[in-house]
């Protein structure tokens, strides 16, 4: 996964480096509503080296409501972890978390009663190495805390994070930890 604009130049990049190298390239065209099919298709199918597309084509393949469900209620579960280790004179924690619980369990409300072709999820595509170069970029996930308004800490996912947990997830427990790399050039400040 690399930003939109350097799609091409990483496939460039990657044929000078393994010039046998089988690519599938992503192009825009290929996630219009009537090409996303094809295009999955041809990963599943395809014994390609490496796929290379935008963060926002990888997006758009979501995982199954399956893995969803497990990994909402994963987090649902951390919720009520964290309310059972909150003081209860603490009411400003003990209500964000309510209020983090009422929103994860109506996401999941809503994700158990809407019916979806789950024939393009991620699971089924068969990749078993994720490289994802701009990774900061999904630095905002969900974190069950019991402490509330600490600068820094977010306590709301960004959906495009909380897309890229899961299927970081999924591959760590498929494959192990060994089969994510998660590139940035941006500073990260360590204490």
């Amino acid at each position: 996964m690399v930003p939109k604009h350097l799609t091409l130049q990483m496939a460039s990049e990657w044929m000078r480096l393994y010039p046998n190298a089988k690519l599938l390239v992503a192009r825009p065209e290929d996630f219009t509503k009537d090409n996303r099919q094809k295009f999955i298709a041809r990963c599943v199918t395809g014994d390609y080296d490496a796929v290379i597309m935008s963060f926002t084509q990888f997006e758009r393949i979501p995982m199954s409501d399956q893995y969803r469900k497990q990994f909402m209620e994963r987090e649902l579960n951390e919720i009520m972890d964290a309310l059972e280790e909150v003081d209860d004179t603490d009411r400003v924690s003990v209500k964000a978390l309510e209020r983090q619980k009422k929103q994860l369990e109506e996401r999941l409300e809503k994700l158990m009663s809407s019916k979806k072709d789950n024939s393009l999820c991620f699971e089924k595509l068969g990749f078993d190495y994720l490289v994802c170069d701009e990774a900061h970029n999904y630095k905002n996930c969900f974190v069950a805390t019991k402490m509330s308004n600490v600068a820094g800490v977010q306590t709301t996912a960004a959906q495009k994070s909380e897309d890229m947990l899961m299927k970081a997830q999924y591959l760590n427990e498929k494959y192990g930890c060994n089969n994510i790399l998660f590139a940035t050039g941006t500073p990260q400040y360590t204490p």
